[in-house]
């Protein structure tokens, strides 16, 4: 044996005496003092990973939470009120599921191999939760455990012989508080004065499972309601670390009274999902579980409130970093297993952990936890060769290489790639050391590629299915998603700040409970901090993203659970080709979806680009119906241009629903934001163009603060989230955003950033590096963006335009702001403000700036294009002068290359009017422009190349004759592609597209309160025989009309059979037989007929009043399977 290891041998066995001398010659007293300084066992700081399992009689209903019973009885919420009334009959109580809890594919075995495969070196096992069932066949209660009812089986012990040899330690959980054991609630109605409750029942419990099991770790919970001298917790601690038979390495943690968190007893908890953001003075542990919204397994989860193994790997990686350990909590079923969801992130976790295990297991926090420079890199030391630093990269390098700053000028002798045996580049560089990687294979990757924009997981093959709900939801109410009926609480800030939820009952009792920031974000649609009763897409606003590969097949089954709404959804940007009637122009291919009715979308995801999708029923999408639809490449750009994507729906959000604001405009109700309130005159642009209305508040997401004219630095509500983008140092970004306006364009730009545009409506572009970019409604617009300026947080702007008032005073723009955070950068902490101020001599570039822009249409209403209850426009009223209701159809022959002149040369109010083609992308090949004042800028004059031919310009020609021949100073060689456009107020664009997709296509404007108004034509692509046929069943819709006389028929015809029926006839009689023949041949009310005299017809007079609701083809469809929402069958 060498010197060295001599030396280490007996140092070893020093340490070993001395530990012993310790243990034997002090006793730990029943004061915190005392039992603070026992020191952490080794081996937990040493096992990092770890795995909660919260079990229960709670998995059996699996509603909620593990919270089930006492959000049922003693805390009551609603939903669940409701869930145990809809399916459990009256006298169900809570010990009535215990029955089936029976654990029957309950297999131990099964878990000890997922549990060791997923790297996890501890568990925590539930003994026993707040409902007080026991999962062992515990001697202290009778008739409450799993041998006496349910599984009649130890459940613990199980798991504890299975685990035996596995090299995981075995640790229990037991929560001290019984909600409803009259014992406990008698100590609490003398106010703790008496301790029956711990003397004989949890002290018993306490003593009887660490006698029996002999854990490693005793989690203790649910100690908050009472202090620890109630508890008598020091008194156990000292029996614990002095005389049980765990004694020497039992672990305990800090949950055992009011006054013991983050303070006394073992490991810190302090809260669960723990963060503190900086190395502890004591070791500490983060527990969360994978469900975002619950400990125990429950049905009514979605995909989404799971944990991605890219978000479990951050929080492994940032728990270790600073010092702690991780537990992650695993909800079973009542019948024994680990959904799938469970076992693919755990054995995920494992995978990654059998490559990168060493830079978890056995560290230490190194001098920086977080890089100084790239800051999507953490670190951790090696306990046992403190010159071995690890560095854990939560992205692929997308160039291949990083250089990491917290390394500058610290000698470096060799980096390795664990899980490789590739050669690592690296060198000092005045920054940092620069570490260049080898090209490998993902699975030897330190981590996941993250926050890349995916598609979809509803998509399978080339199918992305998806399932909408449409409904009602209220703003700045927190909203409870996990409830099968609606529940809503008002979001207040009470007097010292806090923001908390508002519940009350029926007797007006109140409870106020703080929200959390995390909860805030996820659980409450903020829209203008004013509560309002909006629409939302599966309880969304806005509605959730669809990202699908070009060619996919798109289903998007929508039903309408609205009251009284139609409703239907225009898919912008997609051609539809093939599919007219799947466009979603509200009666033009479609008829609305009533409520209670399903309709399904399906149709081919075509071209690639940043789209959207928005209700096209009147102005539903400006309060709450849109969202992004983004197609992506079948063949991902090579190399990779960007690190991350990020797209975000924008849109002004008025003051009142967008149906009553456009109905006020309609009423002439100009200038008046508050009826009462001072009438405010029209805005105008810096060409002269006006907006009547005043920007209330611009939304990111769903998400914007309020300013004032008086402030646009300090916002009104300011505990309001803003959307937050979290980028990484010197790496490159696209941020996809779309205007789902109501009235305004918004100028967009990245404070002390530099950006270019590299798409707009979907379509790519050369880049064009910018300061700002507008967009108007309807429009998108893609940004490429570097984030190379100091780790910060940066305000990205939302404004609208530079405004005058009427008397020509100069108003700041309205605005609103999302924020761009650097990784490891406080996202609370104020945005730094670097505006950029525009000269002559340094000017701003804004592009697809365009002031003053109107497209004249005629005034008409939406209608369908079979002329079933519609206006022509061909009729002898509509030939003449001026304006006229009527569907506006022009006819366009198939194959051709059609040219649009779209003008403005409007009276009045310039106003401001971006146009969308469905079912097309255009080339916009040339935009003419009125005449502006050279002093001014302002816009004076319509331009002179169109000549109108009536007063209100629905005629016109070109001015000179010849450009009927060719309009000259065409863009033939690059134009744009687009599906929206602006067009300027006195000008014109000119835009040319092939007219190769057969079907009816709405061409309109995309203000809310134009395109509700009717302001739009229908372009009839091709001949009735070109456009493909309807699928069978699909709806149809028209107006119906009756006569005079046809009612009285109708009448009669019924006095007829009912008299006949009175004097005894039956049905098959030949007399009547040829009576109700005649009356069915001339049409009469069959369906009233049929329900009198079928005898095999059971219908009652409410189906009869839902069958009078139903559109007719829903006797056509078979009937759906029980409890199907999203059936075909209208109902």
């Amino acid at each position: 044996m060498s010197k060295s290891a001599l030396k280490i041998s007996f140092l070893l066995c020093l340490l070993c005496i001395f530990v012993v001398t310790l243990t034997e010659s002090q006793k730990y007293k029943p004061t915190w003092e005392s039992i603070d300084s026992r020191p952490i066992p080794e081996w937990y700081d040493d096992a990092k990973i770890g795995m909660f399992i919260t079990w229960g009689v709670y998995s059996v209903p699996s509603m909620s939470s593990e919270w089930f019973w006492w959000f049922w009885k003693g805390q009551p919420q609603s939903y669940i009120v409701d869930f145990m009334k809809k399916y459990y009959p009256p006298k169900w109580t809570y010990a009535d599921f215990a029955k089936d809890f029976r654990a029957e594919f309950y297999n131990p075995k099964k878990w000890r191999d997922i549990i060791v495969s997923s790297g996890a070196k501890y568990i925590v096992f539930t003994s026993k939760h707040s409902d007080g069932y026991s999962l062992y066949p515990t001697n202290v209660t009778y008739q409450w455990n799993s041998r006496d009812v349910g599984a009649k089986r130890d459940l613990i012990g199980d798991l504890q012989v299975a685990l035996k040899g596995s090299g995981v330690r075995f640790g229990l959980y037991h929560a001290m508080i019984e909600w409803f054991n009259p014992i406990w609630l008698a100590d609490q109605r003398n106010n703790l004065t008496t301790q029956h409750y711990v003397k004989d029942y949890i002290f018993p419990q306490l003593r009887e499972i660490i006698n029996t099991y002999k854990p490693d770790m005793l989690w203790n919970d649910a100690g908050w309601l009472a202090p620890s001298w109630y508890w008598n917790a020091t008194v156990f601690l000292a029996w614990l670390y002095n005389e049980s038979p765990v004694k020497d390495y039992i672990l305990t943690n800090d949950r055992w009274g009011s006054d013991c968190f983050c303070k006394h007893g073992g490991v810190w908890t302090c809260s669960d999902r723990f963060h503190p953001g900086h190395v502890m003075p004591h070791k500490w542990v983060n527990a969360m579980t994978i469900d975002k919204g619950s400990w125990g397994y429950r049905r009514n989860a979605d995909l989404r409130d799971f944990y991605t193994i890219e978000e479990l790997l951050k929080e492994v990686i940032y728990t270790i970093s600073f010092g702690g350990n991780i537990l992650i909590n695993v909800g079973p079923t009542s019948w024994g297993t680990l959904a799938p969801i469970y076992e693919e992130r755990f054995g995920q976790l494992g995978s990654w952990l059998k490559v990168n295990g060493e830079a978890i297991y056995k560290t230490t926090p190194w001098i920086h936890q977080n890089d100084t420079l790239s800051n999507r890199v953490w670190y951790t030391a090696s306990k046992k060769d403190k010159s071995t630093i690890y560095s854990l990269l939560l992205d692929w390098p997308v160039d291949n290489e990083v250089t990491l700053g917290a390394l500058k000028d610290i000698p470096v002798s060799n980096v390795t790639l664990l899980g490789s045996e590739a050669v690592m580049k690296f060198s000092q560089e005045s920054v940092g050391l620069r570490v260049v990687f080898p090209y490998l294979n993902i699975r030897q990757m330190p981590c996941l590629l993250c926050n890349v924009v995916r598609r979809s997981p509803s998509c399978s093959g080339n199918v992305c299915e998806f399932k909408w709900t449409i409904d009602y939801k209220f703003t700045m109410m927190w909203y409870n998603k996990t409830s099968e009926e609606t529940e809503y609480q008002p979001i207040v800030q009470d007097s010292t700040g806090f923001v908390k939820r508002r519940s009350t009952t029926k007797d007006c009792k109140e409870t106020h409970t703080v929200v959390t920031l995390s909860e805030f974000k996820e659980l409450v649609s903020t829209a203008d901090g004013d509560y309002r009763m909006v629409y939302a897409i599966n309880g969304q606003i806005p509605g959730p993203e669809i990202v699908v590969t070009e060619g996919d097949m798109v289903s998007v089954r929508v039903h309408n659970r609205l009251k009284t709404e139609g409703v239907a959804f225009h898919w912008h940007g997609i051609l539809q080709r093939g599919t007219p009637w799947m466009d979603g122009a509200s009666m033009i291919s479609q008829c609305p979806i009533m409520p209670g009715q399903v309709f399904e979308y399906r149709f081919i995801a075509e071209p690639v680009g940043t789209h959207w999708y928005h209700a096209h029923t009147g102005t539903m999408r400006n309060d709450g119906l849109s969202g992004a639809f983004i197609v992506l490449p079948k063949q991902p750009l090579s190399p990779q241009q960007y690190h991350g994507e990020f797209f975000a729906v924008i849109q002004d959000w008025t003051k009142r629903s967008a149906a009553e604001t456009t109905e006020a405009y309609r009423g002439k109700l100009f200038g008046l934001e508050d009826y009462a309130g001072p009438c405010k005159s029209a805005q105008y642009m810096s060409d002269g163009v006006a907006n009547i209305f005043y920007l209330n508040v611009g939304l990111v997401n769903g998400r914007g603060r309020r300013y004032t004219d008086e402030n646009s630095i300090n916002s009104e509500k300011v505990y309001i989230p803003l959307e937050t983008f979290t980028v990484q140092p010197m790496k490159t970004y696209r941020f996809s955003f779309i205007n789902a306006g109501f009235a305004h364009p918004f100028h967009i730009s990245f404070e002390n950033h530099d950006i270019s545009v590299v798409a707009l409506d979907g379509s790519d572009v050369e880049d064009q590096k910018c300061d700002a970019v507008v967009i108007s409604p309807g429009e998108s617009v893609d940004i490429k963006l570097t984030a190379n300026r100091p780790p910060n947080n940066y305000n990205i702007l939302f404004k609208t335009m530079p405004m005058y008032s009427f008397q020509g005073i100069f108003q700041k723009p309205r605005l609103t702001r999302a924020v761009l955070n650097y990784e490891g950068v406080n996202q609370l902490i104020i945005p730094l403000s670097v505006p950029r101020f525009c000269t002559v001599t340094n000017p701003c570039h804004v592009l697809n700036s365009l002031y003053g822009v109107q497209l004249l249409l005629n005034f008409i209403r939406q209608s369908n294009p079979n002329n079933q209850g519609t206006t022509s426009c061909m009729q002898q009223s509509c030939q003449g002068a001026g304006s006229c209701r009527c569907t506006h159809t022009v006819k366009l022959g198939l194959n051709n290359v059609v040219q649009l002149v779209l003008f403005s040369f409007s009276k009045g109010l310039k106003e401001t009017h971006p146009v969308h083609l469905h079912g097309h992308q255009f080339h916009v090949v040339k935009v003419g422009y009125p005449k502006y004042d050279v002093a001014t800028g302002i816009a004076i004059t319509p331009n002179q190349d169109i000549q109108c031919l009536d007063d209100h310009c629905t005629k016109a020609t070109w001015t000179v004759p010849s450009w009927h021949n060719g309009v000259p100073d065409l863009n033939l060689e690059n134009p744009p592609i687009k599906d929206t456009v602006t067009i300027p107020w006195g000008g014109y664009v000119i835009v040319r597209f092939f007219a190769n997709n057969p079907g009816f296509w709405l061409l309109h404007s995309h203000l809310g309160y134009h395109q509700s108004q009717g302001m739009a034509l229908v372009l009839q692509e091709g001949d009735t025989e070109d456009i493909v046929h309807t699928p069978p069943n699909f709806p149809t819709c028209g107006s119906f009309q009756i006569t005079k006389e046809q009612i009285e028929k109708v009448i009669s015809d019924h006095e007829k059979i009912l008299k006949a029926r009175e004097a005894g006839k039956v049905f098959g009689r030949p007399d009547l037989d040829d009576f109700v023949s005649e009356t069915i041949d001339k049409k009469s009310s069959t369906g009233l007929i049929t329900a009198i005299y079928d005898d095999k017809s059971k219908t009652s007079e409410n189906s009869l009043t839902s069958d009078a609701h139903d559109h007719p083809n829903a006797t056509k469809s078979p009937r759906p399977e029980k409890n199907d929402p999203f059936s075909l069958d209208d109902r």
